[in-house]
């Protein structure tokens, strides 16, 4: 779809997706916002992951350092990785999991990403393997995650 528009690429990744019988996507560093109409066709189907324990520094305008220099300026003591679904809310689907991060004395928002950067390498794959195996139940905001 390059070159056609964000609408022509939206509809022609439906159509794949649809004719391929996906059944995830996973998102990882995507930084633009997908259209409400895309989101509605793969509803509890879509995954991403944010650096900041939502709902804390998370929506539109936060990501990257600014999430990190976010929590920093605020004096919290914990942040870290979350896995979500994808809503027409920014940042605003139902949580998967989390994982704690303590904020160190001294922490740039350059030291505290590369922690939490960690987490997020061994979250994100676990998650999309718990979805795999048929082990996430979604329940409106609840999600359980089985073993």
């Amino acid at each position: 779809a390059k070159g056609k528009g964000i609408t022509a690429f939206y509809k022609e990744l439906t159509e794949l997706f649809q004719k391929e019988g996906i059944d995830y996507i996973v998102l990882a560093g995507w930084l633009l916002i997908i259209p409400a109409d895309f989101i509605e066709k793969f509803e509890d189907k879509i995954v991403n992951i944010h650096p900041s324990l939502i709902p804390s520094f998370c929506g539109a305008g936060f990501y990257g350092l600014k999430v990190h220099k976010a929590a920093l300026d605020y004096g919290v003591k914990v942040s870290g990785p979350t896995v979500h679904f994808v809503s027409a809310e920014v940042d605003g689907g139902a949580i998967i999991a989390q994982r704690a991060v303590p904020v160190l004395d001294g922490d740039t928002p350059e030291s505290l990403q590369g922690r939490i950067l960690k987490e997020e390498h061994e979250l994100l794959p676990y998650c999309v393997k718990k979805l795999c195996e048929g082990k996430v139940q979604k329940n409106g905001r609840t999600v359980i995650v089985q073993e």
